[in-house]
């Protein structure tokens, strides 16, 4: 019979957490320790298997309110408030840099906003717009904007507020399926509700006979399935106008802090030009035209598809 003792080896993610403790223990990371934290992260992705997600809640449970605390924006992530990733309320605490008050969690939070991630969504807004200017010129005489899954809807409030001489061309409709977000974005947009409406539905399940200038989505297809998203392209170009755009958003594989927010369990199907291009073939949206542009970090891409004029 062999006697040997079966010893339990260590996990490899063991070590590296260990590290990131430390960070835990001096209340976050200083700017110069940046680089070195992301690459944690992506060391923790790499070495990390099914069976770690105990060693992980352990680490997260004992991160002083760093991982596990609404108190900071990447413990926000962790627990999931409202139930899913991506919320409302996580997006607007992005678009308006919102940092933790606690002294003792800020420098998290100075990370997480200077994430590639976090910079590609407020870039976002400023891209949306540069599309709504655009639509707004090109349709004096007014256009019918459907903004889908609006989230916190701080991005239409925002161009509202900045551009009086052209929001009034536009009527915006928002359709959300999280009454919470949609009670927070008519709250932020009051002072405009004579040119925005809010509807609570899901837009997979959401049937209209209304047509629209533009149909704005920035933040959902990249949470799809290449099929859904494929069936939801085809469904929402057929709500377009001839002569309309469609402009879909999509995370990129620029994303460098992709494994940061996997680490929250925040994950999206990143994908390049090439596969946003493939996916509109699928779509087989019949007279429309594609292409692609980007923010300025390259790390948000969006889908624009235009039909043709009549």
């Amino acid at each position: 019979m062999d006697d040997r003792v079966l010893i339990r080896t260590r996990s490899a993610i063991a070590a590296p957490l260990e590290r990131l403790t430390k960070f835990v223990e001096e209340g976050g990371p200083h700017p110069a320790e940046y680089d070195e934290l992301s690459t944690l992260f992506d060391e923790i992705a790499v070495r990390r298997t099914e069976g770690d997600l105990e060693s992980i809640t352990a680490f997260a449970q004992g991160s002083r309110g760093a991982f596990n605390s609404t108190q900071t924006n990447q413990g926000f992530v962790c627990i999931r408030p409202h139930g899913y990733h991506g919320d409302f309320e996580i997006i607007d605490r992005i678009y308006t840099n919102w940092v933790s008050p606690d002294p003792t969690l800020e420098r998290w939070d100075h990370f997480f906003q200077r994430s590639s991630a976090a910079k590609a969504v407020r870039a976002r807004k400023d891209y949306c717009h540069a599309v709504l200017r655009d639509i707004a010129s090109s349709c004096p005489s007014g256009a019918q904007v459907l903004n889908v899954a609006s989230g916190p809807g701080r991005d239409i409030f925002e161009f509202f507020v900045k551009h009086a001489d052209l929001a009034h061309r536009l009527r915006i409709h928002f359709v959300e399926q999280d009454p919470k977000a949609l009670e927070h974005a008519r709250k932020l947009v009051s002072p405009f509700l004579s040119r925005i409406t809010l509807e609570h539905n899901n837009i997979l399940r959401w049937r209209t006979n209304q047509r629209f200038n533009l149909i704005w989505c920035a933040g959902l297809f990249d949470y799809l399935t290449d099929a859904l998203f494929v069936r939801l392209l085809r469904k929402l170009a057929g709500m377009i106008y001839p002569g309309g755009e469609l402009v879909v958003g999509n995370f990129s594989n620029r994303n460098v802090h992709r494994n940061y927010m996997e680490f929250g369990g925040w994950q999206l199907f990143h994908r390049d030009s090439t596969k946003l291009l493939s996916l509109f073939k699928r779509a087989n949206i019949a007279d429309a035209s594609a292409r692609i542009g980007e923010e300025p970090n390259g790390v948000n891409l969006f889908l624009h598809i235009r039909k043709a004029s009549p």
